[in-house]
């Protein structure tokens, strides 16, 4: 299976809310952090969770997480576009549960969540398997700390 890896700076990056740093992330910036993306929808059904987004959209999620941060084999930071990310490369259990979801849900939202505060839902444009990538509005710190966060699960 080829490697997708998913640039949310080139996807519609709606619902991207700023990641600020609590005084205990910043005494233990390498705790572990809880990963999980969702199938987001536009409407309400049966089983889905409503989100704010914080930017004024409600984000109806899929009861059951695509992939959480027991789908990470690594993580690092890097900047894209000047802008700073974290890179994931997924088990490959994870890459085929992502990637069976991402094709299945073309034109949909995949909300992403670091200790249950949403990152960014952008839409999904292709298929995404072993490597995705998450560039939210937070900082180069910030990027280090989900990149080191996740590395320790």
């Amino acid at each position: 299976m080829r490697s997708v890896i998913l640039l949310l700076t080139m996807l519609l990056p709606a619902g991207c809310v700023a990641q600020r740093a609590t005084p205990t992330e910043r005494q233990h910036p390498a705790a572990p952090l809880a990963l999980r993306m969702h199938i987001a929808f536009p409407e309400p059904a049966a089983g889905r969770t409503a989100y704010s987004t914080g930017a004024g959209d409600t984000l109806y999620l899929a009861p059951e997480p695509v992939v959480s941060g027991e789908d990470v084999e690594s993580a690092r930071p890097l900047r894209v576009k000047g802008r700073p990310s974290v890179e994931l490369t997924l088990t490959a259990d994870g890459a085929r549960k992502l990637a069976q979801a991402t094709r299945r849900h073309l034109g949909r939202k995949l909300a992403i969540f670091v200790d249950d505060q949403i990152v960014c839902s952008p839409v999904i444009s292709s298929a995404v398997s072993s490597k995705a990538r998450i560039t939210g509005d937070f900082s180069e710190q910030r990027a280090q700390q989900i990149a080191a966060g996740l590395n320790r699960r």
